[in-house]
């Protein structure tokens, strides 16, 4: 999740409503897309909720409320929790593309019912930003950046576990084996021994980038694990809900009217259900 706002610290009514605020922005410039169902379904965990607030959470992503109903029991969170609302409806606005006008006052229309200043909306949208380029990188991305570094270090003599195990500047140092002689390159045991010395102070600040790479890499690809894993699971808990409907509407004595775009969104849900558990 973003900064220190975590949706799964909050009890059970509140994150009912922080899932209806998301759903409310991501409908709210007509039927939410999949990818923008999908952005929804990532940033809460239910498993330790009951099951009426599961069913109503998974209601609230089919038939999003209006968004002043969603928010008002967020407005007595505190300032970084409101925050932190800010920041992940602004997400969930933006991960299709640019803001359009009607997101663009339903997100006004949200800061101003959460109470936060313009300081406030400017940390929600640095936090947004940086969520959304994590986001869009696949951790793979940062693994062959490491790996291209990797490949620099070695040119330079520096062994590719000093990278793996962060072992910092000492590594750095102590590991060119290239002689004096070979560095100086025919001028000299003085211009050698200073070659060596710029490299080893080129190779410890590339360790120390590669490592901070590696570890981004890392932290990138277990938040792929996390949301991907949410998706999964809050999508099973919408497609049951979705079931109930459907089977309400085919054997219920009622009218069928909506019966066809229920099967049919039921049916783009098991599609991309089964993508996600692919893993594709």
């Amino acid at each position: 999740m973003l900064g220190p706002f975590q949706a799964s610290t909050l009890p059970g009514t509140e994150r009912v409503a922080f899932v209806g605020a998301l759903s409310a922005i991501a409908a709210c410039d007509g039927a939410a897309t999949i990818d923008e169902t999908l952005a929804v379904l990532s940033r809460f965990d239910l498993d330790d909720l009951p099951v009426e607030d599961v069913r109503s959470a998974s209601a609230h992503v089919l038939d999003p409320p209006p968004l002043a109903d969603a928010l008002a029991p967020l407005r007595a969170l505190g300032d970084r929790q409101r925050t932190g609302v800010l920041a992940e409806l602004l997400l969930v606005a933006q991960v299709d593309g640019d803001l359009v006008p009607a997101e663009i006052e339903a997100l006004a229309k949200a800061q101003a019912m959460l109470g936060l200043t313009p300081g406030q909306r400017r940390t929600a949208e640095r936090r947004a930003r940086r969520a959304l380029r994590d986001r869009a990188l696949d951790g793979a991305d940062w693994v062959d950046n490491l790996r291209n570094a990797a490949v620099l270090l070695a040119g330079f003599g520096v062994p590719v576990m000093a990278i793996a195990r962060a072992g910092g500047a000492a590594e750095g140092l102590l590991v060119l084996p290239a002689g004096v002689e070979a560095l100086g390159m025919g001028y000299g045991a003085v211009a050698g021994v200073g070659v060596v010395m710029v490299l080893s102070v080129a190779s410890s600040a590339l360790v120390g980038f590669a490592t901070a790479r590696g570890q981004r890499a890392e932290r990138l690809q277990r938040e792929l694990v996390r949301r991907h894993a949410r998706e999964r699971a809050n999508l099973k808990a919408v497609v049951d809900t979705l079931e109930e409907r459907v089977h309400t509407l085919q054997f219920g004595t009622g009218l069928k009217t909506g019966l066809v775009a229920l099967e049919e969104r039921m049916q783009l849900y098991l599609r991309t259900l089964r993508r996600l558990e692919e893993g594709r």
